[in-house]
């Protein structure tokens, strides 16, 4: 790989809304990549890749005082075509999220629970748990 080997096009729609503790988010992606590189390669010299997510998350205190206000309860869904000129390679993301909040939002501790689905064009899913924990903190 060389320094200015690929072309990158791409575009992205984000929105989101918060409404008394519950929140919505929505992302939309598609990127173009060509290789422009001399030697010739078996792979596709350009690819089209498409993908998004939806994310709903609440801050149950919101709704009752016994909740701690740091937690958030939150789902993700979100998927992937790595090409779209490939049938049957598409990815796909169920995740239960819960954060931890302290300091405002500077300072946040996450939990997720992933289950990633691949689609083989040849046929058939792969599929996989993941567990992941976080601490992000800003200053």
């Amino acid at each position: 790989v060389r320094p200015g080997q690929f072309q990158v096009d791409q575009a992205v729609f984000e929105i989101r809304s918060i409404y008394k503790g519950l929140y919505f988010k929505h992302e939309a992606h598609v990127k173009r990549i060509t290789d422009q590189g001399t030697a010739t390669t078996p792979w596709p010299r350009e690819a089209e890749m498409w993908g998004g997510l939806v994310q709903l998350g609440y801050f149950p205190h919101n709704a009752w005082d016994a909740i701690p206000s740091e937690l958030e309860v939150a789902g993700r869904m979100a998927f992937v075509d790595p090409n779209i000129n490939i049938a049957g390679n598409d990815q796909y993301e169920y995740t239960g999220i819960l954060n931890w909040f302290a300091n405002g939002h500077s300072n946040k501790i996450s939990f997720e629970v992933t289950h990633h689905v691949l689609q083989n064009p040849a046929g058939g899913y792969a599929s996989e748990q993941r567990y992941r924990s976080q601490w992000e903190f800003s200053f």
